[in-house]
């Protein structure tokens, strides 16, 4: 009788041992946890407790995710611990340069933040495997870190401030003015060419009172409908040939003898070439759209000006003022337009 209640005993410990339904357990920082769970939950881990932690759930096959509240850890810490634990996905709640930050998050608002490494950003988004936009408009971010950034994260869209003539700028304007007058600094082309990548959008853009020769960055604005490029030291248009959709174009004090790449501007309603050394009217008879042109102080004759405005009897056509935007060129409500648009950085289509 003795001999079968043990033996009872014995099949009884066997089947509870290996029985699929009961649970088994590893500890993870002393505390036992289910074999099968799939998330785990830390608080306030210092970098030991963490690396010990990476260290034991290689035993738990099951886990997926693993999620820490405000670790006491830094950035490059947090991704050693990653590195640890490389089968599991970690995400982390952290407080990053006085930001709350998850960094399972698919955004990121940088918010109102100066004087950050470009390093430390990086070593951040290293964290953050979703990311797909950050905002950085708070930020003034050096050209030369913006281009590691993009060339790092070209998946990432990032919205940023663009230095342009000491400036900063929103990358998502669409009108711009260096607002320089004849007593400003003056850029050049390599430095437009520079920073007006990273400004797409643009569909006005005034940089009078420059420094410009050549004009290769206008490819970046296939659509561009004002431009204004007076007062600098500009001898070839030659690109403007590819600005079909120009409408206001102010190029006076310049050094432009050859108009050729303006004949096909057939959209343009307001024209200043005043200042230049044109003596060749003929490109501009096929600009039948135009409303207004200013060609003063070029060496031209009567019998030119009497050709064109044969050719173009419909446009105001003023070539007898000194000053390159008297006679009225400002006193038109297209010219309104063209300030407030500069004023608000916004383009705003002309009425008729």
């Amino acid at each position: 009788m003795k001999r079968l209640s043990w033996l009872l005993c014995l099949l009884l410990s066997v089947g509870l041992s290996f029985s699929p339904g009961l649970a088994q357990t590893q500890k993870v920082l002393g505390k036992p946890v289910d074999t099968t769970v799939t998330a785990l939950t830390f608080e306030k881990l210092t970098p030991r407790d963490a690396y010990r932690m990476a260290e034991e759930i290689a035993a738990l096959p099951d886990l997926q995710t693993v999620t820490i509240y405000h670790p006491h850890m830094s950035v490059r810490q947090l991704i050693k611990l990653r590195g640890l634990a490389p089968q599991v996905h970690f995400v982390f709640n952290i407080r990053w340069n006085t930001r709350e930050i998850n960094t399972d998050d698919a955004y990121l608002d940088l918010g109102m933040r100066h004087g950050i490494a470009c390093s430390d950003l990086m070593e951040l988004l290293e964290l953050m495997p979703n990311v797909n936009e950050v905002s950085m408009y708070g930020m003034h971010i050096p050209i030369r870190d913006l281009d590691l950034l993009m060339a790092a994260y070209p998946e990432v869209v990032f919205h940023k401030l663009v230095s342009v003539s000491d400036t900063f700028y929103r990358d998502d304007i669409t009108a711009l003015s260096t607002r320089h007058s004849t007593s400003s600094k003056r850029d050049n082309s390599e430095h437009f060419a520079q920073s007006l990548v990273y400004l797409p959008n643009l569909l006005a853009l005034d940089l009078g009172h420059n420094s410009v020769t050549e004009l290769d960055f206008l490819t970046l604005y296939p659509t561009l409908k004002v431009l204004i490029l007076a007062d600098n030291r500009i001898t070839d248009l030659s690109r403007l040939a590819e600005l079909g959709d120009l409408e206001y174009l102010e190029l006076f004090m310049n050094h432009i003898a050859d108009l050729a790449p303006l004949s096909g501007l057939a959209k343009l309603k307001d024209l200043n070439l005043a200042h230049n050394e044109i003596a060749d009217l003929t490109p501009l008879y096929s600009l039948t759209q135009l409303e207004r042109l200013w060609i003063s102080v070029n060496p031209v004759t009567a019998e030119q000006i009497d050709a064109l405005r044969a050719a173009l009897p419909d446009t105001e056509i003023v070539t007898g003022e000194n000053w390159s935007t008297g006679a009225g060129w400002r006193e038109h409500p297209r010219y309104d337009t063209v300030r407030t648009l500069f004023d608000t950085e916004q383009y705003i289509p002309f009425t008729e």
